[in-house]
């Protein structure tokens, strides 16, 4: 909210930090949070890492035409330096 200069910044600002405290008293996670929340516990988390560094020999993608960039790293994180990953997307998509 710091950031947030207008009326209208600070009212969407105000929105989203009840919106994200709400989800948290349900215990729940919206899709966004999927892909961020593993992804910061990766990139932070050195034995989380490596766990899952041991536990995935090969990983394949499906539907890769949708892969954002948040998506691509999180991949990255959990496959590391290995990059044993395949892809699969479908060019007319």
């Amino acid at each position: 909210m710091a950031l947030a200069h207008s009326e209208r910044d600070k009212l969407f600002a105000n929105c989203y930090g009840l919106y994200l405290a709400y989800m948290r008293v349900c215990n729940v996670l919206d899709f966004d949070n999927l892909i961020l929340l593993p992804t910061l516990l990766l990139r932070c988390n050195e034995d989380v890492c490596e766990r899952w560094h041991k536990r995935i020999r090969y990983l394949l993608v499906e539907e890769y035409q949708d892969t954002n960039t948040s998506k691509y790293k999180l991949l990255k994180l959990m496959v590391g330096n290995s990059a044993r990953f395949t892809v699969v997307g479908d060019d007319d998509q």
